[in-house]
């Protein structure tokens, strides 16, 4: 499962979004809407550096929540792009989700430490998104993905890992997952409580190939789980009997 928590950032992830040079972005100069600053030496406008920061903050940029950035860098993709080309890093956009975000050079040249942190997905963690991906991929084009965070738990239980019936444990596991993805902003709190607004982003970084492959091997753990779990329980009931 792609290490993207703190980035956003995998070596494996394609775009189908070419970055190109839009017509109109050199059009400004570079001083618009910022007063002179001794000493300034670049070349970029006030909108075009505040996109530059917001992508480097990351972990990436929403046109739902942040429209005049994400704007900002369709429009100035190609300059965006070459200044990030000197960090041997790649600008990612995602015009159908309206996602924005960077990602090291596939492959860095050889020395090249990566500037993005990597956290791998825990067991719960990837539960909960192969469920959220799952839901953006049945979802009506151009809505908003709304879930209830309780449904997504009882949906999620044969992947938990703590077994047995201890659900307030079940519920922590599930509810650390969760929190995780919500500081993230995968997951955006509705007024509506425990409701969910689900962040496109997850259809553009983890592509449907790859949500296949890791929800066959949940379904083959969950499978030999429940295998362990009915010997155990056979054994038991062998023993109770002699």
């Amino acid at each position: 499962m792609p290490d993207f928590f703190g980035s956003l950032d995998d070596h494996e992830l394609t775009s189908d979004t070419d970055v190109v040079d839009n017509a109109g972005e050199h059009d400004r100069h570079p001083s618009d809407g910022m007063d002179a600053i001794p000493g300034d030496l670049g070349d970029f406008t006030l909108e075009q550096r505040l996109a530059a920061r917001g992508l480097l903050r990351g972990p990436f940029i929403s046109g739902a929540q942040d429209k005049d950035i994400y704007h900002e860098i369709v429009r100035s993709a190609g300059t965006l792009s070459a200044f990030l080309d000197n960090l041997l890093v790649k600008l990612v956009i995602d015009e159908v989700g309206e996602i924005a975000y960077l990602r090291d050079w596939d492959p860095l040249p050889e020395g090249a430490p990566s500037l993005f942190r990597r956290r791998p997905l825990t067991h719960m963690q990837t539960a909960v998104v192969l469920n959220l991906r799952k839901k953006l991929a049945h979802a009506v084009s151009g809505e908003r993905t709304i879930v209830d965070a309780n449904h997504i738990f009882e949906e999620t239980l044969p992947y938990q890992p703590d077994a047995g019936t201890d659900r307030a444990k079940q519920r922590t596991t599930f509810d650390n997952a969760w929190n995780v993805l919500a500081d993230h902003g995968v997951l955006k709190r509705t007024p509506t409580p425990g409701r969910w607004e689900v962040s496109p982003v997850l259809s553009s970084i983890f592509s449907a190939e790859e949500i296949a492959a890791v929800h066959h091997s949940y379904t083959e753990w969950s499978e030999r789980k429940d295998a362990v779990g009915t010997t155990t329980v056979e054994e038991s009931m062998e023993n109770n009997d002699e």
